[in-house]
């Protein structure tokens, strides 16, 4: 691919970069910075300005939180096996939303006096529903299930070819029937979208990101930096034209007025894969600095649950009176690093309980999963395969 990029497989296949948790972290701020677009008014803003085009590359590229977060499980999960210890990865994760949920309920409960029947709050936080972000631990949980038959299914294929055209095939069928049955059309007068594309399988659009991470493990591509943050820029400034263009002066010109790009869309698969590529090789050699930002980038789960007790406060006592986009930014640099810093804290204990409780539930699973294996192992038929 001449200079801009080199492909290296298997290069540094051990061991995580420092990166890695950039990109983490960078996806956890990107969480918060999404969610002040939806409560702060961005979207009461008109698109088709100068200032409209600067605060949607604020929200467009803020929306590649969840695509990264779906990228760097491929890359790090690529190598997952169907075994019971891989499936038991699930429990820590379940119980660090189980605890979330908890403290949202009694936050909900005393601070915002919200009345609910005892069993509607306990079927909120069994469903993960509580917070309504954890509408990503459900689909996160999901892929989990799948992730070692995807893994089989990838290695399978013998080529970088073969792998490259499976995951055409899977944005073909996921993600791009999503974005090209919302072109928006008008028919006999009324707005309608052209929907001409199969749409069965748009369900599957997570296993785009997390088949393009997997590829990014493998081949460890090498791009020119600058060439990488230049392509991104251009991917989001082309997303938010497409949106600007197809705005509605009438119904206020808004994002939602016109064609928007979604985390079902097959460009955002291709948009963070480059973000993802700026980042995840970067190697930084002072321990202490990549301890903090390995501490920090675990509480990844905590933090995009937690952040919903903050917004819910800035919301309440900060989004007040008159807006514009230069109020909006004001108040974004005033509140979202405070926010994030204060999240982050507040993760800690939290990701501390949910691990040690993790631990003490999925300790003796682990012991039990180890145990039928060695008892396997050392069956009368595993002895005879061996011998043969």
């Amino acid at each position: 691919m001449g200079k801009l990029i080199t492909l290296r497989k298997g290069e540094a296949s051990g061991g995580r970069y420092a990166g890695v948790d950039i990109v983490k972290i960078i996806a956890m701020y990107s969480v918060l910075t999404l969610h002040f677009c939806l409560y702060a008014g961005y979207y009461d803003f008109p698109v088709a300005t100068g200032s409209g085009v600067l605060l949607s590359l604020l929200r467009m590229a803020s929306y590649m939180c969840v695509p990264l977060f779906l990228t760097i499980s491929g890359f790090l999960m690529h190598r997952a096996e169907f075994c019971a210890r891989h499936y038991i990865k699930a429990v820590p994760v379940a119980i660090n939303s189980y605890i979330v949920g908890v403290i949202v309920m009694l936050f909900k409960m005393f601070y915002l006096h919200e009345k609910w029947s005892p069993f509607v709050w306990f079927r909120s936080i069994y469903q993960f529903a509580q917070p309504s972000y954890g509408w990503y631990v459900n689909m996160y949980l999901s892929l989990l299930l799948f992730m070692p038959f995807i893994n089989y299914a990838y290695r399978s294929m013998k080529t970088g070819r073969m792998k490259l055209a499976a995951l055409g095939v899977i944005m073909l069928t996921a993600n791009l029937p999503f974005t090209i049955n919302n072109i928006p059309i008008t028919v006999d007068g009324e707005a309608s979208n052209i929907g001409w594309m199969p749409s069965y399988f748009c369900g599957l659009w997570p296993v785009a990101y997390y088949w393009s991470g997997m590829m990014i493990a493998e081949y460890r591509p090498k791009i020119n930096k600058l060439v990488n943050v230049v392509i991104v820029l251009l991917l989001l400034l082309g997303e938010i034209a497409v949106n600007a263009v197809t705005a509605k002066p009438g119904e206020g010109g808004g994002w939602y007025t016109g064609f928007n790009f979604n985390n079902e869309d097959f460009l955002n698969v291709i948009v963070a894969a480059f973000i993802f590529l700026i980042f995840y090789d970067i190697r930084i050699k002072n321990k202490a600095v990549c301890r903090v930002l390995s501490a920090v980038a675990g509480l990844s789960v905590t933090v995009y649950l937690m952040s919903f007790i903050g917004d819910v406060i800035y919301v309440k006592h900060f989004i007040k009176g008159d807006n514009s986009p230069a109020i909006f930014i004001t108040r974004y640099l005033r509140i979202i690093p405070l926010h994030f810093l204060l999240t982050v804290l507040v993760s800690f204990p939290v990701n501390f309980l949910a691990k040690l409780l993790g631990k003490l539930v999925s300790k003796p699973l682990y012991l039990l999963a180890d145990h039928g294996r060695r008892k396997k192992e050392t069956s009368p038929a595993a002895a005879e395969t061996a011998e043969e």
